[in-house]
């Protein structure tokens, strides 16, 4: 909602200052895909500042969990099974619930990745044009680029034949925000971060 209408700010601001804060029952939850978004123009903004008790980042599961997990659903394969179906599905949840515990993971891993109605089939394009909007293109280049390895954010120019600007460095962020990468700063002998080099 917030990202497809310019005044959804304003509205839910309003909204929260003269009915909403009447009621001590209630609790919202603001949450989507787009952490991002929802950094840049709630956490960040001063419109809001105050009204926030609870920042809840949820990240994928941890392996143990992920385990646990597939126990949940039977599939009850080797370690190296499970691996498998980990490699693919990274821990998310709601991927790990398309989990069929009478499969093996190469079937599963086919059904979910390479049939038409798999819920991995077309995630990559979708949830790149879902978060990024009409700037998902972008996104992406920068994306592929990294595919093939760390790089710092002079070789990402390059790859994408880009000008360096603030707005690459704000993407990059958006990407690390939005869990598609990390950012890894270089050390330097004292054992400290030096914070504007980084891959």
């Amino acid at each position: 909602m917030g990202s497809k209408d310019p005044t959804f700010l304003g509205k839910l601001k309003n909204a929260w200052d003269l009915e909403f804060k009447k009621n001590p029952e209630l609790i919202m939850v603001l949450c989507g895909s787009v952490s991002a978004w929802i950094e840049k123009n709630i956490l960040g903004s001063t419109g809001f500042m105050g009204r926030f008790s609870l920042v809840l980042d949820l990240e994928e599961l941890s392996i143990n969990e992920s385990t646990q997990f597939l126990d949940q659903v039977g599939f009850c394969d080797s370690p190296y099974e499970r691996c498998k179906i980990l490699g693919v599905t990274g821990g998310v949840p709601r991927y790990l619930e398309e989990i069929k515990g009478n499969k093996l993971a190469d079937e599963n891993i086919k059904d979910l990745c390479f049939k038409r109605g798999g819920i991995l089939f077309r995630e990559f394009k979708d949830i790149f044009s879902d978060i990024f909007g009409h700037r998902s293109e972008l996104y992406e280049k920068i994306a592929r680029a990294l595919v093939h390895g760390r790089k710092e954010l002079n070789d990402i120019v390059k790859a994408i034949h880009l000008q360096k600007s603030g707005y690459l460095s704000g993407y990059m962020s958006d990407l690390v925000m939005s869990g598609f990468f990390k950012r890894d700063y270089v050390w330097n002998i004292t054992g400290k971060t030096k914070p504007r080099l980084s891959y």
